[in-house]
């Protein structure tokens, strides 16, 4: 039997990987099973089952790579503003496109995920989750020490507090925004966009002078 060449694996596994966003853009997360990744990439089931046990093994590494981009993008943010507002704001701005792009992922990575602090050979995508999770955590460390630097965020913040703060309030606030559209549009009298904006605007006042 011929050899499979670390290409060859590769490019199958971005194959499930690219069929398992298909199958996402159609179905919820919650909805999903292997059957739909076996039928949409049309392989058998034992090769699915070479690369990947269950669904939760494939979000890992989707959810991974989807953490990876968002520390691209925040990153270009960050390296291209030295005035904190406006560092912020389009940080904002860089997390709604994520959304918009991708809202299951978006979700997803506010949920539950799994990871290890530790490296280990089996699972190496929980430990890279982990990591790249870290170090978007720095970036906005980063942020707030900037802030500080301007005299414009507090100094007596802790920062692992105030990061998680920001995250969970900017994911939540563009999440309520988007499913609650229609409510806000119709209830309040406001664009949805301008709800976030001025929901951006409340979360950053709570770490500023």
């Amino acid at each position: 039997m011929p050899k499979v060449n670390s290409a060859y694996k590769e490019e199958r596994n971005n194959y499930i990987i690219d069929c398992t966003l298909e199958v996402l853009s159609e179905k919820s997360l919650e909805q999903v099973s292997m059957r739909d990744i076996i039928k949409k990439t049309g392989f058998s089931q034992g090769t699915i089952y070479n690369y990947y046990k269950n669904i939760d093994e494939i979000m890992s590494v989707i959810i991974c790579r989807y953490m990876y981009k968002m520390k691209e993008e925040l990153s270009a943010c960050i390296h291209k503003n030295n005035d904190f507002y406006s560092c912020y704001h389009d940080i904002c701005n860089c997390m709604v496109n994520l959304y918009e792009n991708a809202p299951v992922l978006f979700e997803a990575m506010l949920g539950k995920i799994s990871y290890h602090t530790m490296k280990n050979d089996k699972q190496d995508i929980l430990f890279e989750i982990y990591k790249v999770g870290e170090e978007l955590n720095e970036m906005i460390i980063a942020l707030l020490k900037m802030g500080m630097s301007q005299g414009i965020v507090r100094v007596d913040l802790n920062l692992y507090v105030a990061v998680f703060h920001l995250w969970s309030s900017i994911g939540q606030t563009i999440l309520f925004s988007h499913k609650k559209q229609y409510y806000i549009e119709n209830q309040i009298h406001m664009p949805s966009k301008k709800y976030m904006e001025q929901g951006f605007e409340l979360i950053i006042s709570s770490v500023t002078n």
